[in-house]
């Protein structure tokens, strides 16, 4: 208040006397163009403003709205979890006697494991198997079916029962059981080897003339 005071007595902030300068016709023009713009430019924020403000103001009521019925139904959820477990501790029931009803349930539906089920499959896993990949190349179509899965003594009683012709009769029968993997070149000449010894060996002791009959 003193420095104000002092200010009045001194005569600072007085506006002088004077005559004042007239203002041009170009002057008055160019500041009514600029409050023309400035107002025109206000319009336009205004009503930009007001339609951001309507958007946003019908999100947020959604929004509002959408949270209100989450919270009624929760507390829905709630009370009726309330009222159930005063129900349970009234007649006496275990309030997780459900859950692990349930979970019996699940158990007793659930199908048996595949090592379970199949015990004796189980020593295979750690079992080895000697020429294991000339046997996947030889048998890439069987490996996943398990067809064709015989030894050579069940081939072989095979071939002996059938009743059909002899597959060994002709040279195509015997391309296509090669083709097929049945029998391999090597033990086809084996098995050929032993039917001829058997056939020329003779069951019965052989007669030989003695010398003194000569």
């Amino acid at each position: 208040m003193e420095a104000l005071q002092f200010c009045k007595d001194r005569g600072y902030g007085r506006r002088k006397k004077g005559k004042q300068k007239k203002k041009t016709k170009r002057q008055k023009k160019k500041r009514l163009q600029v409050a023309t713009r400035n107002k025109e430019s206000r319009k336009k924020a205004v009503a930009a403003g007001s339609r951001w403000n309507r958007c946003r103001s019908n999100q947020l009521g959604d929004l509002k709205q959408q949270q209100r019925q989450e919270e009624k139904a929760t507390v829905g959820e709630l009370w009726l979890e309330a009222e159930k477990a005063k129900e349970n501790h009234r007649k006496g029931v275990d309030p997780d006697e459900g859950i692990i009803n349930e979970v019996d349930q699940e158990l007793l539906n659930q199908p048996p494991d595949e090592e379970e089920a199949k015990s004796n499959a189980e020593k295979w896993r750690t079992t080895p198997i000697n020429h294991y990949d000339k046997l996947c190349e030889m048998f890439p179509k069987d490996k996943a079916t398990g067809a064709g899965a015989e030894t050579a003594k069940e081939k072989r009683r095979r071939w002996v029962s059938s009743t059909s012709e002899n597959p060994l009769e002709s040279i195509h029968n015997i391309d296509q059981l090669v083709s097929q993997n049945e029998v391999t070149l090597e033990n086809f000449i084996c098995d050929l080897d032993d039917d001829v010894e058997n056939i020329m060996s003779p069951k019965a002791p052989s007669s030989v003339p003695s010398q003194s009959a000569t």
